[in-house]
């Protein structure tokens, strides 16, 4: 989709906010478009902004129920996971994997399998 590539070349310049705009348009155009609903989640994820991440990894997995304000970063990492495990050569996912897990503080080798 267009728009996501746009959204992905607006990140790589650092224009967070554009890229947040373009994949929240392709999402309103394509609600099912489990790319970029994974894309924006990376994004959020990677601002540290976890519970608007939770909601977008859930529409990829197809588990959407109302995100509550009390989510934390381990839930999305939680989440990401699963995608990564049917992606494992998505670099972004992995990139925002270790993003969030240096936020978490959590450096262990394999320190995936505590969430």
């Amino acid at each position: 989709m267009d728009l996501v590539r746009d959204g992905n070349a607006l990140r790589k310049a650092g224009d967070f906010p554009r890229a947040e705009e373009a994949y929240r348009h392709a999402t309103g155009i394509d609600p099912r478009c489990a790319y970029a609903w994974a894309e924006l989640g990376c994004l959020m994820s990677d601002c540290r902004r976890f519970a608007e991440a939770i909601g977008s990894f859930r529409q990829v997995l197809g588990k959407v129920i109302e995100t509550k304000a009390c989510e934390s970063a381990h839930e999305a990492v939680q989440l990401l996971l699963e995608i990564v495990a049917t992606r494992p050569d998505w670099v972004r996912g992995q990139f925002s994997l270790g993003c969030a897990y240096e936020h978490l503080e959590d450096f262990r080798t394999g320190s995936h399998a505590s969430f």
